[in-house]
């Protein structure tokens, strides 16, 4: 039973690494987002509604992985360490970002993580 949970365990957190990566790298190889990302951040009225959808897009996948990442640790997927490394990157974003990014998108999220997200 145990080497299944474990093994179980060992592929959540596997798929998460995948969908951070899948991410990341989205942005890393798509120079017209990265120029989304950057004007959305520093002037959003700069942005077309075709930019701007995008963008809400790309930060909708953010919050949702972080708030899968919070459920797996609520589940005991993710361990304690391994959530404050998510926890600690959502919360710089949280931080970092306009707050008008982060209020279009914390009705779709668990009211318990965006909690947390509301104390960074």
């Amino acid at each position: 039973m145990s080497r299944n949970t474990a093994a179980t365990q060992a592929a959540s957190f596997q798929e998460m690494v995948r969908a951070s990566n899948e991410y990341l790298l989205l942005l890393a190889s798509d120079s017209a987002l990265t120029d989304i990302v950057l004007r959305a951040e520093t002037d959003p009225t700069s942005l077309s509604e075709t930019e701007g959808r995008r963008y809400f897009s790309y930060v909708r996948v953010f919050w949702r992985n972080m708030d899968n990442a919070f459920v797996q640790h609520e589940r005991g997927v993710l361990a304690d360490s391994e959530w404050e490394v998510y926890r600690a990157i959502a919360c710089q974003r949280r931080t970092n970002a306009p707050d008008w990014s982060w209020y279009s998108h914390e009705s779709a999220l668990r009211p318990d993580f965006v909690a947390i997200m509301n104390v960074c």
